[in-house]
């Protein structure tokens, strides 16, 4: 499964880089820190998947998410945020995000997310090409802790 990070803080984009360095079936294949360059990678690399960050320097997640919106397929896309409010959360929803999650309560949930989405992989017939196949791919949302709405646990 391919994996696009779109992070402007290097410390945040290290710790996502080591923990999906640890799955199995899945490849970061490119980072972007605003919203030029994930526009113009994503496209060029057409991810499974895309981490994405709300706030970049120099813009909005908002402008990268216009830009997948219409690649096909279009890609899962997962929001970090440091504003996780319910307000914010159901905000996201018609943007094309499948999961939005606070930065610094939630982060660490992503491993078992991204997890069972390979895991959705693994069980699809592998003579369908991949691009065809993230068709299907989309976040158990029984993997998360709260629903889109929820609000934050601290």
């Amino acid at each position: 499964m391919k994996i696009f990070l779109v992070e402007d803080s290097p410390v945040v984009r290290e710790r996502l880089v080591k923990m999906v360095s640890e799955l199995r079936g899945a490849e970061i294949v490119g980072y972007a820190e605003d919203t030029r360059r994930a526009t113009e990678y994503i496209v060029a690399f057409q991810p499974d998947v895309i981490i994405l960050d709300i706030q970049l320097s120099g813009g909005s997640g908002i402008e990268v998410l216009r830009e997948v919106a219409r690649m096909q397929p279009a890609p899962v896309v997962i929001m970090l945020t440091n504003y996780a409010t319910p307000e914010y959360r159901l905000a996201c929803c018609p943007t094309g995000v499948e999961l939005c999650l606070d930065k610094a309560f939630e982060t660490d949930q992503l491993v078992d997310i991204l997890r069972g989405m390979i895991r959705q992989l693994g069980v699809l017939p592998p003579v369908i090409p991949f691009a065809r196949r993230r068709h299907s791919l989309r976040v158990d949302q029984s993997l998360a802790n709260r629903e889109i709405a929820g609000s934050p646990q601290r």
